[in-house]
């Protein structure tokens, strides 16, 4: 074969070697003879069809004529077209249409060592398709239901006669192992399949139990599972395992669905499917028990999710309508979303299971169920259901395959294996004898092959070969060949170039594996001693740090497990073995240390998955699976989110002690190896130091490895998002004291503030965990300022309260006055504007008229010091004596000239009297204009005393806003501005007067205004 090996091309329909020249030269090698004596021992006499032999064996009844071709245009935008071309090595054009790959092409491509994937695999396979049978063994009794295991080593039958036979399938014959006879069978065996691991087979029949036996039959008894059924004639039509082996569900003639626990032993659920419909067929969808499937004789197929089945008002999760008669079988393609189904309405229809029929198409289906008028059983098939032009109301089949007859029994159909077709086909038992395989893809029948003179009612097709056993209610046979002589010659052609050219460097490698293991116990320790010990060096690879979850203090990483230890029972001398210098085999053929997660976190202390271990000459065995752990980690919130975590992962034997297993670091490394590591966007890993522990003190010796990965928050989301809108709130808190409490929004401020700092309290709960071993310092900040914005607030409303207050509504007490106007506003340098002398000597009593030289201001030593210089001989200054001039009137002559060391002053009324010897005599209406003078001077001074109060009261509250913000600067309107504005506006009308306080004022303004009246009138008299 050394001269096969010529320029590569790409897969075409043009051969690009002389198969005379290849043929010649491998039957000078004797490579055919090998390949024929393998065949012949294994499959017993060859026989090779010709087309013309292979016509022959079509003969009545025949297939029924398909005259309108399946619609592909769902089809080709489904899913399943593309995974299902890509696993099988489908390959087609703009047009759809396949493009075929020539087998000597790919075997060029292979020689020239090209790539030589799964997909090709079944490529080739699919070339082989089976186009003749052989009859396996003659049972004498009608056979019901003939499938193979899951992992393709046996075959069983569940036949009339109540016997349930398993042969091996390894063997080229298909050799007898053992005959079980059923028990409690009535009339017959109805249905039969195997749990997950091969171990136990079920079986259903027409009784009110289920039953479970061992594969091998060394348990005698056979287990019964009631399901308490009501009806007297009871039958189970169709019963399977869960892919767990927890459950077995089935469908039966009560129109209802049982699911069994098997652990439990009790029936856990009985679903009402319809109404008065057999279940012909149930099923689970997917690797888990959650979600189950049934199809009903009313030709309706139902889905049920149990996580929210109501067992007294059953609703399904979606129904899948286009029947128009009832379902016979059911097949998962085992991925959760596809499905085929079988019916008597003579077709096979694909599911996807993402687009359910709508509910009210649920009563056409039954409409035309009801309408139905022939019975599969001995009718006559109706020509209508061949000819189909439109589907019914509310199908949603992806597509429908017609060509076989569905008539006397429950015919099945399946998916065809994905290990070695890569589930291209479709296949079915036939009401004509006959196996009928459908090309998935293109809707057409690829293989009819008849087999059986009678109705084919199960098919199976071998998980590991290109085999497909028949069952039929007359015999049961075997469907096994090649499709003819020149497929079968490059069939031989591709074996020798795949297998024989392989054999001679694959023998020492399957020689090297037999003598490696021949005596070879895998569960003992790999010592010649039992005092030694298996020193393994352990490391660790961190890949990934995928989560840390803070509130249930668990860190999900992604490493690479490394072990390496010595076993001496797998060692060997490269030169035997023709040079092989390390062997690839699965970890479950050769001896591991137990080394597991000692502080995991989910129960889950085994790897994910179980990569090969690699055993080199020398007996070291290397073993890195890669693993997705949980583990526990204990989180300090007290810097948050400015932390740093400490992470522990301790690895060791679970049930060897250090005298047994010594554990060591990989490579003598004390730290994580992290070269593959990838960057996680919120933590950043510090340092990842390793340390080998040994507990000497115990008995036995106790040894682990504990691995510290140190790793530090990314503050930057944490800074924007929280840090820096918590501070600007809480310098909110301090405008609160800034607002003018007339402007009625203190509180409604400060709630705000309090509001959205319980919002930032509720963040950081829902983050970190619920401890209370320490409070973070970020808790403790807007605890604090919490805290403070509660004391603010109230302090608020003592503040507006203070603010409003008045004398006709509150008296000010002594100690408020000598504290807040005097000793502490001392004591923060808060001082009050100072008042002009003009309003000093308004605010003196009995200056409204001019005093009288023996009045108690007449002397200088009774002036008031807090008038300044205008008395004691103080010199005054001329702006001073006009405004003493100008507080009179031009026409009132005073009884006395001002002297520098005079005093100007008005004279109380009550000393009118007493002084007027001394005065000049005034006429009436200079003494009215006298008296009005006084009236509004007297009201003056009650509104000043009345204005003092209460900005003595707003006083003490601006203090108190001061203490709140430690700060001696506030803008506030005094006292004397507010009088000053008052006394600019005493010309303005009454209606225009803009006064805010809320509090009554004293009707002065108008006395005020009648006053200086009467006053400007008596004046003009007396000029």
């Amino acid at each position: 074969m050394g001269n096969m090996s010529g320029s590569h091309q790409d897969d075409s329909d043009s051969d690009i070697f002389d198969v005379d020249g290849i043929s010649g030269e491998m039957l000078n090698e004797n490579y055919l003879v090998f390949i024929f004596r393998q065949l012949v021992n294994r499959y017993g006499d060859l026989q090779v069809l010709s087309t013309d032999d292979e016509e022959q064996m079509f003969h009545n009844p025949r297939l029924p004529v398909i005259k309108k071709k399946p619609s592909l245009d769902i089809l080709h935008k489904s899913e399943i077209y593309q995974s299902v071309g890509q696993a099988s090595g489908y390959r087609a054009n703009k047009n759809h249409e396949e493009v075929k790959s020539s087998l000597m092409s790919m075997l060029a491509q292979r020689q020239n060592c090209g790539p030589f994937k799964r997909s090709i695999k079944a490529n080739i396979n699919n070339l082989f398709l089976p186009t003749s049978s052989k009859h396996l063994k003659h049972l004498g009794a009608k056979v019901f239901c003939g499938v193979y295991s899951k992992d393709g080593n046996y075959f069983v039958t569940a036949a009339q006669d109540s016997s349930i036979r398993v042969f091996d399938a390894s063997t080229p014959n298909y050799r007898p192992i053992n005959s079980i006879q059923g028990k409690h069978v009535s009339w017959c065996l109805l249905d039969l399949n195997f749990s997950h691991n091969n171990e136990w087979y079920v079986y259903s029949t027409w009784s009110d139990c289920l039953h479970i036996n061992r594969l091998d039959g060394s348990d005698t008894d056979v287990k019964c599972l009631s399901l308490n059924p009501e009806l007297q004639r009871f039958a189970t039509f169709s019963s399977t395992f869960s892919n767990c082996g927890k459950e077995i569900i089935a469908g039966c003639n009560d129109s209802c669905v049982y699911v069994y626990n098997v652990e439990a032993d009790r029936r856990s659920l009985r679903v009402e499917v319809t109404e008065g419909a057999d279940v012909n067929c149930v099923g689970f969808l997917n690797d888990t028990s959650d979600i189950f499937f049934s199809g009903t004789d009313d030709g309706i197929i139902k889905v049920w999710d149990k996580r929210c089945l109501n067992e007294d008002d059953p609703q399904p999760a979606g129904i899948l309508v286009g029947h128009y008669d009832g379902v016979t079988f059911i097949d998962s393609r085992n991925d959760g979303r596809y499905l085929i189904s079988n019916s008597k309405d003579q077709s096979i229809k694909l599911w996807d299971l993402r687009v359910f029929s709508p509910k009210e198409a649920e009563q056409t289906a039954l409409q035309k169920y009801s309408n139905a008028s022939w019975d599969y059983r001995w009718d006559k098939i109706p020509k209508k259901y061949y000819n189909m032009t439109k589907c019914m109301d509310g199908d949603t089949s992806v597509i429908s395959y017609r060509g076989h007859r569905i008539q006397k029994t429950l015919i099945r159909a399946r998916f065809s294996p994905q290990a070695t077709t890569g589930q291209r086909y479709i296949y079915t038992g036939c009401g004509t004898g006959r196996l009928v395989i459908y090309d998935m893809l293109t809707g057409k029948i690829v293989k009819a092959i008849k087999s059986h003179t009678d109705i084919v009612r199960d098919v199976s097709w071998s998980p590991n070969r290109p085999e497909i056993l028949t069952s039929s209610v007359i015999k049961m046979g075997v469907t096994l060949c090649w499709k003819n002589f020149p497929k079968l010659f490059f069939g031989l052609i591709l074996l020798i170039s795949l297998g024989i050219t392989q054999i001679n460097a694959s023998e020492d490698e399957e020689r090297l594996v037999r003598d490696l293991f021949r005596g070879y116990n895998k569960l003992i320790r790999p010592v010649q001693n039992m005092t030694q010990k298996v020193d393994v060096r352990f490391g660790l690879a961190f890949v990934q740090l995928i989560n840390v979850n803070e509130k249930n203090q668990i860190m999900k990483s992604n490493v690479w497990l490394r072990l390496v230890w010595s076993d001496y029972q797998l060692q060997w001398d490269e030169a035997d073995y023709g040079g092989i210098g390390v062997l690839r085999l699965p970890p479950d053929k050769v001896w591991k240390p137990d080394i597991v997660l000692f502080n995991n976190a989910d129960g889950n202390y085994e790897v994910r998955y179980k990569s090969n271990v690699l055993i080199y000459p020398n007996g070291e065995v290397l073993w890195v699976p890669p693993a997705i752990y949980q583990s526990s980690c204990t989180i300090d919130v007290t810097y948050f989110p400015f932390d740093q975590q400490t992470c522990i992962m301790k690895f060791g034997s679970w049930t060897f002690n250090g005298d047994q297993v010594s554990l060591a670091l990989y490579n003598n490394k004390n730290f994580v190896d992290l070269s593959d590591y990838w960057k996680s966007g919120t933590w950043d890993i510090i340092e990842v130091p390793a340390y080998l522990n040994v507990y000497e003190g115990n008995h036995p010796t106790e040894t682990d490895i504990t691995f510290y990965i140190i790793i530090r928050r990314k503050t930057l989301f944490y800074t924007v998002n929280l840090i820096l809108p918590t501070v600007l709130i809480s310098f909110l808190c301090v405008l609160v004291f800034y607002l003018p409490a007339e402007a009625g929004e203190k509180v409604t401020l400060g709630i705000s503030i309090l509001l959205s700092l319980v919002v930032f309290l509720l963040l950081v709960s829902k983050i970190l965990p619920p401890t209370s071993l320490v409070l973070p310092l970020i808790a403790k900040y807007l605890l604090f300022t919490f805290i403070m914005n509660t004391v603010s607030i109230l302090v608020t409303v003592v503040i507006i309260n203070w603010n409003f207050r008045g004398p006709r509504t509150h008296r000010m007490p002594m100690w408020i006055r000598t504290v807040f106007l005097h000793y502490l506003p001392a004591m923060l340098l808060m001082k009050r504007p100072r008042k002009t002398r003009l309003r000093w000597m308004m605010e003196m009593p009995g200056m409204s008229v001019p005093p009288h030289p023996n009045s108690s201001y007449g002397s200088p030593s009774e002036i008031p010091k807090h008038i300044g210089g205008m008395g004691g001989g103080a010199k005054q200054s001329k702006m001073e004596v006009m405004e003493l001039s100008d507080m009179h009137h031009p026409n009132c002559r005073m009884s006395k000239k001002l002297t520098p060391g005079g005093d100007l002053g008005v004279g109380d009324p009550c000393r009118r009297e007493s002084e007027s010897s001394d005065s000049i005599l005034l006429s009436p209406e200079a003494s009215k204009a006298t008296e009005a003078v006084e009236f509004i001077a007297e009201h003056l001074r009650n509104e000043d005393l009345y204005i003092q109060t209460r900005e003595d009261w707003k006083y003490v509250a601006m203090w108190d806003s001061y203490v709140n913000i430690v700060s001696p600067f506030r803008e506030t309107e005094t006292r004397e501005q507010r009088n000053s504005k008052r006394f600019r506006s005493d010309n303005r009308s009454e209606d225009s007067d803009d006064d805010d306080d809320s509090e009554p004022r004293p009707p002065l303004r108008r006395s005020k205004r009648i006053a200086q009246q009467r006053c400007n009138v008596s004046a003009s008299e007396i000029h």
